[in-house]
C-alpha cells in the first residue's frame, strides 16, 4: 500500500496545519487505534473518509483523515488533534 499526499494537501498540512510530511509517517506507524468513519455530512465522500489518531516519535497526537482508493492511503488532511477528537477517538477506536 502506497501512501499518497497531493501537492496541494502538502502544502496545507506544512504550513497551515504546521506538520511535517515525516510526522504523517510517524502518525500513521504509530497508530493507536482503528479506524473510524468521518459521519459528518460535509465531509461525505466515496469511497468513505476514514480517520484514526497516531502519535510521533516525539508524542504528538496527529489526526490523520484519509480515503482508501485502487489499493493508495490518500491522505486528505493531518493535523494535531484537539480534546474532543481524542475523546472520540478514545471512547470509539480503543
Amino acid at each position: 500500500m502506497a501512501i499518497k499526499v497531493s501537492p496541494r494537501v502538502r502544502d496545507k498540512i506544512e504550513n497551515k496545519h504546521g506538520l511535517t510530511i515525516a510526522e504523517v509517517h510517524e502518525a500513521i506507524s504509530g497508530r493507536l487505534g482503528k479506524f473510524l468513519k468521518d459521519q459528518r455530512e460535509e465531509h461525505k465522500s466515496d469511497p468513505p473518509t476514514l480517520w484514526f489518531i497516531g502519535s510521533t516519535d516525539f508524542g504528538k497526537a496527529v489526526k490523520v483523515a484519509f480515503i482508501f482508493k485502487d489499493g493508495h492511503m490518500i491522505i486528505r488532511t493531518a493535523y494535531i488533534a484537539n480534546a474532543k477528537e481524542l475523546e472520540i477517538y478514545n471512547n470509539y477506536a480503543m
